[in-house]
């Protein structure tokens, strides 16, 4: 288990270098000056010039990516060029929000769309399964931003019952609508991947066999053909959970959360190539922990995975005694 673990570490050395050299690559085409942008439009180009030399601003590509990545490395992002904080600075007191609203969001869809996939699958062609289909659908298609402002006019404008927007002011109410707007969408992925995955399991020859034995139903559902189903379902919440990181972008656009969504919008709009590149780098590597904790999951849910690390465990011993055998 611990040979795999490391291997699954070492593999992800080489992917986060192909995505920092993508996103620095398409950032670093743009026509930016960064001390244009640090030094404001009332300098002489000479100062601007200096500044620029001193960022390493006129280096080759190849060298400004091996400097950057030297320094991010051991942590350093590099400073905002507005602000003059640090990047990451920036990032740990902006992802607390993103993660809160992502965690939300994914427990209300997980405790909603799980239980109504189930009743999907062992209700199969009923009304109930139809409505619920069809329902599903139609929150998939619907736009988030459409939907947030939609629940702002509805619940804070016309009704006042949430705060329109805020969350570090307007408490725990301040999240319920942007946690609704993003859960809505995946509630209803969640519901059809479970009915899918469900309807694959009951038709399985262990579960007529769990039926002839006289089990429950309840037993047959959650025991036995539920729990074959956890590794699809456990496979959707880790993608699922990346996804929310940059779906929250919209979300805390209009809701007016202090995240890691307005961070990059906002240093987008004004070129603040270190912000964007240290946000979207932090996702990636987000991105790419949650696989690795999904796949460790995988070993700890399926025995037979669990059977299959003890069995390349002990191989090693077996050769060895046999060798001592021959000798």
């Amino acid at each position: 288990m611990l040979k795999y673990v490391i291997k699954r570490i070492l593999l992800m050395i080489p992917t986060m270098l192909i995505v920092t050299a993508l996103v620095f690559l398409l950032i670093n085409i743009t026509p930016v000056e960064p001390a244009r942008i640090i030094l404001g439009t009332d300098v002489s180009e000479e100062q601007v010039e200096n500044l620029n030399r001193e960022l390493g601003f006129y280096d080759p590509l190849p060298v400004r990516y091996f400097n950057w990545l030297k320094n991010a490395v051991q942590g350093n992002f590099g400073n905002s060029y507005y602000t003059n904080r640090g990047v990451m600075e920036e990032i740990m007191s902006r992802f607390p929000y993103t993660l809160k609203l992502s965690l939300l969001s994914l427990g209300l869809s997980i405790l909603i769309g799980i239980p109504l996939g189930v009743f999907c699958a062992t209700k199969q062609y009923s009304i109930g399964d139809h409505i619920l289909s069809v329902l599903s659908m139609g929150l998939g298609a619907i736009p988030i931003f459409w939907l947030g402002l939609l629940l702002l006019l509805e619940f804070s404008s016309k009704l006042g019952w949430f705060p329109a927007g805020g969350v570090t002011k307007g408490g725990w109410l301040a999240w319920v609508l942007p946690t609704i707007t993003l859960a809505l969408g995946n509630t209803a992925s969640y519901l059809r991947y479970t009915r899918s995955v469900m309807l694959d399991s009951i038709r399985q020859d262990y579960i007529r066999t769990a039926r002839a034995k006289g089990c429950s139903e309840a037993a047959v559902t959650w025991k036995h053909a539920f729990r074959n189903s956890t590794l699809t379902l456990i496979t959707i919440t880790g993608t699922t959970l990346s996804a929310l990181m940059g779906g929250a972008i919209v979300v805390e656009q209009v809701f007016t959360i202090p995240g890691l969504g307005v961070m990059i919008v906002t240093a987008i709009q004004r070129k603040d190539i270190p912000e964007v590149m240290g946000a979207l780098v932090f996702l990636a590597l987000f991105f790419l922990i949650m696989m690795l904790i999904v796949d460790l999951l995988y070993a700890v849910v399926d025995p037979r995975l669990k059977g299959r690390f003890a069995v390349s465990a002990k191989k090693p011993k077996k050769h060895a005694a046999a060798g001592k055998k021959v000798a």
